[in-house]
Order: structure tokens, then sequence, then C-alpha cells
């Protein structure tokens, strides 16, 4: 359904996935990687975007999706700095 190129059955299907992915969610269990497949599922709400290809856009959301990469990175691997005395 998330491929159908009938935009009902898009959002069907994508908030079917949704509500899925919440329920896993609240069990506790790969939380990571249901909100990325809920990030996935964004783009079956839209019809006509316009994607502006600005090169401040670009840098913008490069920027952006470094620093989250970055964040979600050290706040899962639980990084420390080690001290030497």
């Amino acid at each position: 359904l998330l491929i159908a190129p009938i935009k009902s059955f898009r959002v069907v299907g994508a908030c079917l996935q949704i509500m899925l992915q919440v329920v896993i969610i609240m069990t506790g269990s790969y939380n990571f990687f249901n909100l990325l497949t809920i990030a996935l599922c964004l783009p079956c709400f839209e019809d006509d975007v316009k994607v502006t290809n600005t090169k401040i856009s670009k840098t913008i959301q490069y920027i952006a999706c470094l620093g989250y990469l970055a964040w979600a990175t050290t706040d899962m691997c639980h990084f420390e700095s080690i001290d030497d005395r």
C-alpha cells in the first residue's frame, strides 16, 4: 500500500504502518528503527510537493542531518571522557 499510485491507498498504508510502529514503541523495543520507519512513512501523505533546490536549503539540511547523526551516535553509545590522572 505504501507504493500504490493512488494517494488514498498510500495514506491508509502509512497510517496502518505508523500505528503498528507506535504499538511496537509502546512495548519498549527497537525505538530508533521504529522512528526511522515512521519518518519514511511521512512522504506518503504528500501529493505534489515542490522541493526547493537552492544551495542554502541543501546546506542547512546537510548540517541538520549531520548534527542529528552526531547527537544520536553519542546518545546511543554513551561516550564519556577518560581522565588519565
